[in-house]
C-alpha cells in the first residue's frame, strides 16, 4: 500500500484535507480511483472511504480552518493557495468505515 501524508483540517465534524498538487500518483488521484484507506493519527490507523466534498458551504469552511490552523507568515502562501478554484475541487472527507 502506499503511503503519503496531507495534512488535514476539522471543520466540525468533519475531517477534511485539500490537495496542494494533483499527481497522477499522489494521494488525491489514488483516493479518486479507490477512495477506501487508512489516515494515521498517532500511533492509531483508522479506515476511512474518502469522498469528494462539493458544497461550496463546506469548501468554504475548510478554507477557513487552515486560515486558523496556519498563522504563520510562512504559511500564508500556502493559506492563500488552497483558495484557489483548482484546489477546492480537490477537497475530501474522511468518513469512517
Amino acid at each position: 500500500m502506499k503511503r503519503t501524508r496531507t495534512t488535514g483540517v476539522v471543520a466540525a465534524p468533519e475531517v477534511l484535507t485539500r490537495s496542494w498538487t494533483q499527481k497522477a500518483d499522489g494521494w488525491y488521484r489514488t483516493l479518486l480511483a479507490d477512495p477506501l484507506g487508512t489516515v494515521q493519527v498517532g500511533e492509531r490507523e483508522i479506515r476511512i472511504r474518502a469522498a469528494r466534498v462539493r458544497s461550496e458551504r463546506i469548501r468554504d469552511a475548510v478554507e477557513r480552518a487552515y486560515a486558523d490552523k496556519y498563522r504563520t507568515p510562512g504559511s500564508l502562501k500556502y493559506v492563500r493557495g488552497f483558495r484557489t478554484q483548482e484546489r477546492r475541487e480537490t477537497t475530501i472527507e474522511f468518513r469512517p468505515r
